[in-house]
């Protein structure tokens, strides 16, 4: 499973796809992936003590530009409440 690296004051989770531990599978639609990519995410940054609002970058790999749009209110949804620089 995905993790967080601990340094100092940061956390960083990387390399994290749609798979689905529990499941041992990975859907063949998008959005589907984007939420449980989330989902690992969310886990990974939970063990670090941290939530999807300490956030302060985020960037995504996608290999197809138009997968980006139908994922983006999950993505929305999930950064809401993520800090802004400054």
């Amino acid at each position: 499973m995905d993790g967080a690296v601990v340094d100092g004051d940061r956390v960083y989770v990387s390399g994290t796809t749609g798979f689905d531990y529990a499941t041992m599978t990975i859907s063949d639609d998008v959005v589907e992936q984007a939420v449980q990519c989330l989902r690992t995410i969310e886990a990974a940054l939970a063990e670090a003590g941290c939530t999807f609002a300490d956030v302060v970058r985020v960037r995504y790999l996608l290999p197809e530009r138009e997968d980006f749009e139908p994922c983006w209110p999950v993505l929305r949804k999930a950064f809401a409440d993520a800090h802004l620089p400054g």
